[in-house]
């Protein structure tokens, strides 16, 4: 009995046990990021883009994440605060936040990006994907 155990237990450390995945980059999480507000531009109805919205948003976003590891570490984790807040918003939140109306959402964390980000555009990357 006991040696038909000892080679289960010895397969499933070996499965459970395997290689842990590696961390992704940090411009992969900002590109992620990016293309979740991205994308949340079409959640309104308001916009309706030429062509693949997904394929638009991984251009746009490529470039926007390479203009922002360009400001460095703090203008990075300043984006990605920026960007999980208006994932976290509902349409008309983020509507609001779009069109840059008084009372929007978000407002701490883009101050934060707007100062550590001075060469990045906030607003300017979502207006349509």
């Amino acid at each position: 009995m006991l040696t038909r155990i000892i080679p289960c237990l010895v397969l499933l450390t070996t499965i459970q046990c395997g290689e842990p995945e590696p961390e992704p980059s940090q411009s992969d999480v900002l590109a992620d990021a990016c293309q979740d507000s991205c994308l949340k531009v079409l959640c309104s109805g308001v916009v309706d883009p030429e062509g693949d919205p997904n394929e638009m948003c991984r251009t746009s976003c490529a470039e926007r994440v390479d203009a922002v590891l360009a400001d460095g570490d703090a203008c990075g984790d300043a984006y990605l605060r920026l960007h999980e807040c208006l994932t976290a918003a509902n349409c008309d939140e983020f509507q609001a936040w779009l069109v840059v109306e008084p009372d929007r959402v978000c407002t701490a964390q883009e101050t934060v990006f707007a100062s550590e980000c001075p060469n990045v555009e906030v607003h300017d990357e979502m207006s349509a994907p």
